[in-house]
């Protein structure tokens, strides 16, 4: 059988999630608003949420466990039982920020774990990957003087090199990277499919590598994007918050409101009562505008 090292074909996606995520989902649609325009979402209580997608391993998708997100022209049941060998899953999560007790600040760290996780992690894996594609393409370059032993020692030194960035390559869930990592390891070794010394199908395996590299490279660059985004969204609601709580803060300095002569005198006939309850009913209305939790919940 002839291997398929051509320009990978996008594969269709198909959105899923577990039916008990059902209900989370349909109150992040119906009571959740977005944040400044990011993937940020709060409620009215000023509760943080913001989804994720995650790839999915076909053979663990079945009508018992997930629920179809996707249009189809087929039952939900029937779908969700085939192989969908030519689709790509991915299921949503719904995250709700808990820690702190749901504050602003706990939203923040969240989406800046993601950031330093694709930054940290998977930015080096995929820097290491195009850099020994590279070295490789220039030791490839008179392949002629290399002997079947140079070609094991090589493929050895790809996966000693893989396995800094990624502790087990044999593990990896993520189709692309799966793939990355097996083209990357078998153009090392030099060989096809019939264990022949094969130049040509060396070089297409390597830039099957390369070209999976770069498209894993913009969906890395994609998903920084988004949640750097989401967090610039939380600092601006921290601020805006912030600046609230300042200001009512300020009134209620024992110089300002307290020292009205409603507080000052409550047993003299009130006066100026209508200032008062003007300068009240809008710090209370101000208290209303922050759409997040604040740091500290006792604020």
């Amino acid at each position: 059988m002839k291997e398929d090292v051509s320009r990978p074909r996008q594969r269709p996606e198909i959105f899923i999630i577990r039916p008990e995520k059902r209900t989370i989902l349909e109150y992040f649609d119906r009571y959740c608003q977005p944040l400044y325009g990011s993937n940020v979402r709060v409620d009215s209580g000023g509760n943080i949420f913001y989804p994720t997608w995650h790839q999915v391993k076909r053979e663990k998708i079945n009508p018992e466990a997930y629920s179809l997100l996707s249009r189809t022209r087929m039952g939900e049941e029937a779908y969700l039982s085939l192989a969908l060998t030519t689709k790509h899953p991915y299921e949503l999560h719904i995250h709700q920020v808990r820690k702190n007790s749901g504050s602003v600040e706990a939203g923040i760290r969240s989406v800046e774990h993601v950031i330093k996780t694709e930054t940290g992690k998977e930015t080096p894996q995929i820097k290491a990957v195009k850099k020994r594609i590279g070295q490789l393409f220039d030791l490839f370059s008179d392949s002629d003087s290399l002997s079947e032993q140079d070609f094991k020692i090589l493929q050895g030194e790809t996966y000693a090199q893989l396995a800094q960035v990624i502790p087990n390559p044999e593990t990896v869930v993520l189709e692309e990277k799966q793939k990355i990592v097996y083209w990357l390891i078998k153009g090392s070794g030099g060989k096809d499919s019939l264990s022949r010394q094969n130049w040509l199908i060396t070089t297409m395996a390597l830039q099957a590598a390369y070209r999976r590299a770069l498209e894993r490279e913009i969906t890395i660059s994609q998903i920084l994007s988004k949640f750097i985004r989401m967090r610039e969204a939380l600092i601006l609601a921290r601020e805006f918050s912030r600046e609230i709580f300042t200001d009512v803060d300020h009134w209620l300095e024992p110089q300002r409101m307290p020292a009205h002569y409603l507080f000052r005198y409550p047993q003299k006939p009130p006066k100026n009562v209508s200032i008062a309850v003007g300068i009240l009913n809008t710090l209370c209305w101000r208290l209303t505008q922050p759409p997040v939790k604040p740091t500290d919940q006792s604020d």
